[in-house]
């Protein structure tokens, strides 16, 4: 009785399934010079704020081959924007962006580069605010790049898209 009822049970289904995927008893025809009087397009729930902008942006940079710490260009050709959050409630967090564009700079060093910043939330408009900061190595300002030839290690490209709960 059982496989009996598991059988009816599913040619039921199937025949429901068959018949959902029929066309409709008519067809449907636009009729010629149709235009629509109104379009309803939703608004985007997403905005958008530029926070950086390479080669552009003057980043902090580290001692680098023999040269002072100082202020240098942002290096362009992002491939990766990671966050890392704040969980001492300070700021939301930490931005970090990878850079591809390989040339030679003895401030902010060869190959690839990454810079960080730092970002909270203005509490009454919402939108995202540049901290300004002091690091432990002493370099003051908003924007700073990691040093690749000092303390991480060379790079000629920083491969983009890796990520951990390390690093954001």
């Amino acid at each position: 009785m059982t496989k009996k009822m598991t059988l009816l049970f599913a040619l039921v289904v199937l025949c429901a399934s068959a018949n959902a995927q029929t066309l409709f008893d008519e067809e449907i025809t636009i009729p010629a010079g149709f235009a629509p009087t109104e379009i309803v397009m939703p608004p985007s729930p997403l905005t958008t704020q530029v926070l950086f902008i390479g080669g552009t942006d003057m980043v902090q940079t580290t001692p680098t081959y023999g040269n002072p710490a100082g202020e240098q260009v942002a290096k362009e050709w992002h491939d990766f924007i990671g966050f890392t959050p704040d969980e001492t409630g300070q700021s939301l967090g930490w931005v970090s962006v990878n850079h591809e564009m390989i040339y030679q700079d003895d401030r902010i060093g060869d190959g690839g580069g990454m810079t960080v910043f730092r970002v909270s939330r203005d509490p009454i408009t919402g939108m995202l605010n540049i901290v300004d900061q002091q690091l432990e190595d002493g370099r003051r300002g908003k924007f700073f790049n990691v040093d690749f030839v000092n303390t991480v290690g060379e790079t000629g490209m920083n491969c983009g898209g890796i990520s951990s709960v390390v690093d954001g």
